[in-house]
C-alpha cells in the first residue's frame, strides 16, 4: 500500500504518476525516472508514468492536463509554472507537484510559499528576491557601476499579489 496526499491511498495495482511538460520529450524527465527506480519502483511493473508533451504548443496544456486527470493518475509532476497552472485548472483533487516555476505566489499557482493551500506544491527554480540580492552583491564588488543590461525572457508576469505590482526585475531595479 503506497500513502500519498491529502489520504489518498492506492490499494493493490501500481501508483500511476502523470507527467507533463510545456515543451518536447526528451532526457528532461530521466532523472526522475531514475530516482524512481532507486527507490525499487520499477516502470511498467510497480509504476505507471504517463506522459503529455505540449511539443511548444501552450494551448495545448488543458487538453494534455485534462487527459493525466481522466487516466486517473495519482499525482501529475508539472515542469514549469504554465504545466502547472493548466493543471491546477483542470483539478482541485489529483495532487501537483510542479518545479521550475520561478514565483508561484506572484502568478496566483499558490497561496504562500510556506503553506501552497491547495492540492499544488513544488520546488521554485529562483527565489523572487535573488534579482534584488544579485543587485547588492554587483553594487558591492563595482561600487562605481552605472548601468546594468539584463536578457531575460520577452513576458515576465506582474507580481499581482504585491502593492507595487512589480516583477522581480522592477523590484532589483528600485533597490539598485
Amino acid at each position: 500500500m503506497v500513502t500519498l496526499t491529502r489520504g489518498r491511498r492506492l490499494i493493490g495495482g501500481s501508483p500511476r504518476i502523470g507527467l507533463m511538460f510545456h515543451g518536447e520529450s526528451g532526457p528532461f524527465f530521466d532523472p526522475l525516472r531514475r530516482g524512481f527506480a532507486e527507490l525499487g519502483y520499477v516502470e511498467g511493473r510497480t509504476l505507471v508514468v504517463e506522459s503529455q508533451f505540449a511539443q511548444g504548443r501552450i494551448d495545448r496544456l488543458p487538453a494534455l492536463a485534462a487527459e493525466l486527470v481522466d487516466l486517473n493518475v495519482d499525482i501529475i509532476v508539472a515542469v514549469g509554472a504554465l504545466s502547472a497552472q493548466a493543471a491546477g485548472r483542470v483539478t482541485t483533487k489529483t495532487p501537483i507537484v510542479f518545479s521550475a516555476a520561478i514565483d508561484p505566489v506572484a502568478i496566483g499557482l499558490v497561496e504562500s510559499l510556506d503553506r501552497p493551500g491547495s492540492n499544488i506544491t513544488g520546488v521554485i527554480s529562483a527565489d523572487p528576491n535573488q534579482p534584488t540580492k544579485q543587485f547588492e552583491l554587483l553594487k558591492q564588488i563595482l561600487p562605481k557601476l552605472t548601468r546594468v543590461a539584463l536578457l531575460s525572457e520577452e513576458e515576465i508576469l506582474p507580481d499581482t499579489h504585491s502593492d507595487r505590482g512589480l516583477n522581480p526585475l522592477e523590484r532589483a531595479n528600485d533597490t539598485a
